[in-house]
C-alpha cells in the first residue's frame, strides 16, 4: 500500500492536487494523509488562542475535504486528516522524517515571490529525501500518455530511483521520453553505451524512447522539447542544491516547478524505503 502525503491549504491548487493525485491512484491500494499546517499565535494568551485556532483549522478541513470525498473516493483509499501548528516546511521535514511516505503531493499557483526566493514547493524539494509532486492548477486529470524524464544518465542506481516512474507508466500505461541535452557541440555518441543499456534495461517493459536535444543551456532545451512535444508530466532528480547554487539559480527542478507548465514529479536519489519511526515505535509500545 503506498503512503501519500497532501498538503491542503484548503485553496482551489490544493483541491485540484488531492483530485489529480486521487485519479493517478485510482486503482492503487493508497493510504492518504491530508495535513494542514497554520502558523501559531503569539505568546500572550497562546494556549487560549492555539485551541481556538486548531478547532476553526479541523472545521476548515472537515468543510475541505467533504465536497472532494464525494468526487474522489476510492474504496481502495483510506484517508487521514492533520491539523498541525507552526510552519509548513517545517512541519513536514518533520513528519517526513518520523514516517515514510512514498509520496508529497502539493498544488501550484505560480504565486512564489520569486524564483530564488521561492515558494513551499521548490522549498521541500530542497529539503526533503522523499519524491514530491507538485501540481499545477490547469493540469489534466486525463490519464498519463507522455512522460518525460529529464536525465544526464549519471544516477548510480537508476532501478531504485525510477521505480515510482515505471509504475506509473506501465499502469496507464504511457511513453516514457528519456530527454538529455547535449551542448550544441557535443554528440550523442558521447553518451557511454553501458550507461544507456542499463536504463533502456531497466525501462524495458515500458514503451520508451531516448530523446537527444542540443542547446547550450539545459533548461531551454527542455523547455523548446515541451512546447514542441507537449507532455502530462516532466520527471527530474532532485540534487538537493546548496544556498550558493540556489541564489546563482543553478537549480533546474526549482525552475521548472516554479514556473507550473505542468506536473513536475522530483526524484529523490535519495529517497529511503519504508522506515517508518511512528510504526516502530507503536509496535515497541505494544505487548
Amino acid at each position: 500500500m503506498k503512503k501519500i502525503l497532501v498538503l491542503t491549504d484548503f485553496s482551489e491548487a490544493s483541491a485540484h492536487a488531492f483530485a489529480y493525485v486521487s485519479s493517478l491512484y485510482s486503482s492503487d491500494f493508497c493510504e492518504f494523509t491530508l495535513l494542514h499546517c497554520f502558523l501559531p499565535p503569539p505568546d500572550t494568551l497562546y494556549h487560549i488562542i492555539q485551541e481556538d485556532a486548531l478547532e476553526k483549522a479541523h472545521e476548515r478541513m472537515q468543510q475541505f475535504i467533504l465536497p472532494l470525498l464525494n468526487t474522489c473516493r476510492r474504496l481502495t483509499h483510506t484517508y487521514e486528516l492533520r491539523v498541525l501548528p507552526g510552519p509548513v516546511v517545517a512541519i513536514v521535514e518533520l513528519t517526513c522524517e518520523l514516517e515514510h511516505f512514498d509520496l508529497v503531493v502539493l498544488g501550484t499557483s505560480g504565486a512564489g515571490k520569486s524564483r530564488l526566493v521561492g515558494s513551499i514547493a521548490t522549498a521541500l524539494i530542497r529539503k526533503l529525501s522523499n519524491h514530491v509532486l507538485s501540481v499545477p492548477l490547469h493540469a489534466s486529470l486525463r490519464p498519463l500518455k507522455e512522460i518525460v524524464i529529464a536525465m544526464d544518465y549519471s544516477e548510480s542506481s537508476p532501478g531504485a530511483v525510477y521505480k515510482l516512474v515505471t509504475e506509473l507508466a506501465h499502469r496507464t500505461p504511457a511513453r516514457l521520453t528519456c530527454l538529455t541535452v547535449i551542448d550544441q557541440d557535443q554528440s550523442p555518441a558521447g553518451v557511454e553505451v553501458d550507461k544507456t543499456e542499463v536504463y533502456t534495461c531497466h525501462f524495458r517493459d515500458e514503451q520508451i524512447r531516448q530523446c537527444f536535444t542540443t542547446n547550450r543551456s539545459k533548461a531551454a532545451g527542455i523547455q523548446h522539447y515541451l512546447k514542441e512535444y507537449p507532455s502530462d508530466m516532466l520527471v527530474m532528480i532532485s540534487h538537493h542544491k546548496a544556498t550558493l547554487d540556489i541564489l546563482l539559480d543553478r537549480s533546474l527542478t526549482r525552475r521548472f516547478v516554479y514556473q507550473g507548465q505542468i506536473p513536475v514529479l522530483a526524484l529523490a536519489e535519495d529517497a529511503m524505503e519504508g522506515v517508518d519511526l511512528v510504526q516502530q515505535a507503536r509496535h515497541f509500545y505494544t505487548y
